[in-house]
């Protein structure tokens, strides 16, 4: 009795598990453009039009405005960004990445000391 019982909760939740994942895929179908209804979908897998590119790809003046001025400000973006580098790059580095050596742990301790913060406040150096 019991296996009949398993067997049917198996049988069971695989259903569910089709009609969940059957649902989604549509949804995404539809929200993706290749399906014109969320309820019309596509069944097989192999009906889907994978290699039609023109339908993936069809966008009107609005979006290929669009995409070329956010790329444009990508562009712009990367470009100052190295022109930046270049410019400031060493002085960045200096600041930010040099070494510790002794003689700055040395100044820093002396200048927490002359704050006289409470000891949680003070740097762990």
């Amino acid at each position: 009795m019991s296996t009949f019982t398993e067997e049917s909760l198996f049988n069971t939740s695989v259903v569910l598990m089709n009609s969940l994942l059957s649902s989604v895929s549509n949804t995404v179908l539809y929200a993706i453009g290749l399906t014109s209804n969320v309820t019309e979908g596509c069944s097989d897998l192999s009906a889907l039009p994978l290699l039609n590119w023109q339908a993936l790809f069809s966008y009107d003046d609005f979006q290929v405005v669009l995409l070329k001025v956010f790329l444009f400000i990508l562009a712009f973006n990367l470009v100052s960004i190295c022109i930046a580098w270049k410019v400031y790059g060493k002085n960045i580095y200096e600041t930010f990445m040099k070494p510790v050596t002794p003689k700055i742990i040395e100044d820093l301790k002396k200048s927490v000391s002359r704050l006289n913060l409470p000891k949680e406040h003070s740097p762990r150096v």
